[in-house]
């Protein structure tokens, strides 16, 4: 049924939105690791992110009424190359009290308390927070 692959999402809500605005249209869809991404998003990167699919033959329509749905949000640029090719990252371990909370909450077993949330340009790799 759904043997195309029409984008890719980090995020569960955008997906689901293109998915109900190309069901509106007539067009099938199937939504792929959602729930998983879901319950554990930091797998996102690992797992290539949400799927949504279609059938070959409505493929060019659906890229389409999807880029357009893209189109009209508002999209933050990158400070050091003005690029719109974003992702949502968390910061990596840049120093010493980040390993050390790190290590601890690994040999406690525990989720790791301390991290930043963070926009990544996919163009220049540069990480900046929500507030540059």
């Amino acid at each position: 049924m759904a043997d195309a692959l029409v984008r890719t999402y980090e995020l569960s809500i955008d997906c689901h939105l293109d998915r109900a605005l190309l069901e509106s249209e007539g067009i099938e869809t199937q939504v792929l690791f959602d729930h998983f991404l879901t319950l554990d998003p930091l797998m996102a990167q690992a797992c290539g992110g949400i799927e949504l699919r279609v059938s070959q033959a409505n493929l060019e329509r659906a890229i389409q009424l999807t880029e357009k749905n893209v189109s009209t949000v508002t999209l933050e640029n990158c400070p050091r190359c003005n690029s719109q090719n974003l992702t949502y990252d968390w910061r990596k371990l840049s120093n010493i009290a980040d390993w050390f909370i790190f290590i601890i909450c690994f040999l406690l077993g525990v989720y790791p308390l301390k991290y930043t949330n963070v926009r990544r340009c996919n163009n220049c790799n540069h990480c900046f927070t929500f507030e540059e």
